[in-house]
């Protein structure tokens, strides 16, 4: 959480926009790909986005994720201190 609220703060992202990467530090990557990895070595967007909403509203680290409202039909995502 604190690689992703470094890189975006607080302002919400859909998952999609979060795998760009723009902003982010290999480290980045390598702790999305720790939760939602593919056999072929990539981030699958659909496992992170379940693995992000089943710790949403947790806190560490002083801070939490949180969904926002709906864009295209894909849910927003922000990192927010608790």
């Amino acid at each position: 959480m604190q690689l992703w609220h470094g890189a975006y703060g607080s302002e919400p992202k859909v998952i999609s926009e979060v795998l760009t990467g723009e902003g982010t530090v290999p480290a980045f990557f390598d702790a999305l790909a720790a939760v939602a990895s593919t056999p072929r070595g990539g981030i699958d967007a659909k496992k992170l986005g379940s693995y992000i909403g089943m710790r949403k509203n947790r806190v560490a680290g002083g801070l939490k994720f949180v969904s926002g409202k709906v864009r295209d039909g894909y849910k927003l995502w922000a990192v927010v201190p608790s």
